[in-house]
């Protein structure tokens, strides 16, 4: 089982759509993430709530599923059974906000470095 092509990006709903993870309503102008690809030689397409598309993405960001896809509709009993973890949602956004805390110091740091270097004088 594999993807021969996936594409995915976040749009608002012309339409009511469910979310196919959680079956939560996607309510029309309601900004959610669409996908579709070739999945073993089906063309396949998906909607997901921005919550469930966060949950999935820190998924696979910890590495707890890899390019061959992730326990659709299965994901929250997935991360609950298999990682121990009991809130998908509050995991993802710590997880979220944590990267985003690294990278805003990373880049302190390398402004501080490069401010350091511009202000050496030999």
């Amino acid at each position: 089982m594999s993807y021969e092509f996936w594409s995915s990006k976040n749009v608002k709903a012309r339409k009511p759509y469910r979310c196919c993870e959680c079956s939560a309503a996607i309510a029309v102008g309601e900004l959610h993430n669409y996908g579709a690809g070739k999945f073993d030689g089906y063309l396949v397409d998906q909607r997901l709530c921005l919550n469930c598309d966060l949950i999935i993405s820190e998924g696979f960001n910890a590495d707890f599923w890899d390019d061959e896809g992730f326990p659709l509709t299965e994901v929250r009993s997935t991360l609950r059974d298999e990682h121990g973890i009991d809130d998908a949602h509050a995991w993802a956004v710590e997880r979220r906000q944590a990267r985003i805390a690294k990278r805003e110091d990373e880049a302190a740091a390398t402004a501080r470095a490069t401010r350091a270097a511009n202000e050496y004088r030999p």
